[in-house]
């Protein structure tokens, strides 16, 4: 689609949320810089930076446009008010979309000047200026700097606990330190050990955006070691959801998978949780486990799953939900409806880190 046209649908998208959310009129006038900034983000990275055979997960789609138009609709409408907190809401999307996937200075170093000249000549505003609570380097904003900016709504920034910038690592680490001993007093079978210190919260951080969006899942590149089912295990903490991962163990069965799974999804699609399914390589180098994790990140559920008596207990499950919470108003379903919407929800609520 030329860029006419990816503008006027994510425009329409936009208009509609601002005006079904409430937000304030003023809003709205954010819209077309965070749009025409994000065309020429992906613009930019398209053509400068192709999928060579040692990037071949350079390939970038009008999905990520979406991803990153998602990312600014978290902020809340208490603050819509502050359009300086939209730039620094899309400047961190572009970060978390795009930068994170990338893996060269150099290429870094391509996003983050057209960061900067995004920032100068469509949000009008100077780049220092608007980051500068971020640190400095000789008196500029680098991309280093740009390590500390951070969302989230896992902590409570003056008393209020919604999606805003995390501007005090050590408040994080105070209270992500307690909400941690928290879930072990209530769970002592499962402990975890965690030093919050920066590169860590940054990941976690991160983490716990992926599993705040529906159908979310993450690639965690590291050594064994390195502490990256840690904190996912943290991330899943924070975000009060369900954290799983199969023992590697020569006892554990394809049944014993099977089980752990179904629960898991009963628990998303059912109960609306948030659950995460963390894969070690151990689980990954087993091809039956394999076929299913290729299964749900395609069609997110696995023919033959449930039995059909399971099948009646979660349709019955379902429309207790919505009956509850009244978002199909008076229409009734059939059981095949109240499934799908099962199916949906699992989609939404279940995520897989690796």
């Amino acid at each position: 689609p030329t860029d006419e046209s990816v503008n006027k649908i994510f425009s329409s998208r936009f208009n509609v949320f601002f005006k079904t959310r409430g937000f304030q009129p003023e809003a709205a006038g954010v819209i077309g810089p965070i749009i025409q900034s994000t065309i020429a983000i992906y613009n930019t990275l398209r053509d400068s930076l192709l999928p060579v055979p040692h990037k071949a997960h350079y390939v970038f789609s009008i999905s990520d446009i979406a991803k990153l138009m998602d990312g600014c609709t978290l902020l809340p409408k208490e603050l819509s008010d502050n359009k300086k907190m939209y730039t620094r809401i899309w400047v961190h999307e572009c970060l978390r979309v795009f930068n994170d996937r990338l893996i060269s200075s150099e290429d870094t170093a391509i996003l983050f000047e057209k960061i900067k000249h995004c920032v100068k000549t469509v949000f009008r505003e100077n780049f220092d200026s608007a980051f500068e609570h971020l640190g400095k380097v000789d008196g500029f904003v680098t991309e280093y700097n740009l390590r500390n900016l951070t969302f989230g709504d896992f902590i409570e920034v003056e008393g209020k606990k919604f999606y805003q910038e995390i501007i005090s690592f050590d408040e994080f680490s105070k209270q992500g330190r307690a909400m941690v001993d928290k879930y072990v007093a209530a769970n002592p079978h499962c402990p975890t050990e965690v030093m919050f210190f920066k590169y860590s919260m940054e990941n976690i951080c991160k983490i716990c955006r992926v599993l705040g969006q529906p159908r979310g899942n993450i690639l965690l590149l590291g050594e064994g070691g390195t502490g990256r089912e840690t904190s996912a295990r943290v991330a899943a903490m924070l975000k009060e959801a369900t954290f799983y991962s199969a023992p590697v163990s020569q006892s554990f069965t394809f049944q014993d998978w099977r089980r752990e799974v179904k629960a898991l999804l009963r628990e998303a699609g059912g109960t609306g949780s948030c659950c995460v399914l963390f894969l070690t390589p151990e689980t990954l180098a087993v091809a039956e486990f394999m076929d299913d994790i290729n299964t749900l990140l395609t069609n997110g559920h696995i023919e033959g799953l449930f039995s059909v008596d399971e099948k009646y207990e979660i349709t019955e499950q379902v429309h207790q939900y919505l009956k509850a919470s009244k978002t199909e108003g008076e229409k009734e379903l059939s059981p095949a409806e109240l499934y799908n919407k099962f199916l949906e929800r699992c989609m939404d609520n279940f995520h897989m880190v690796t």
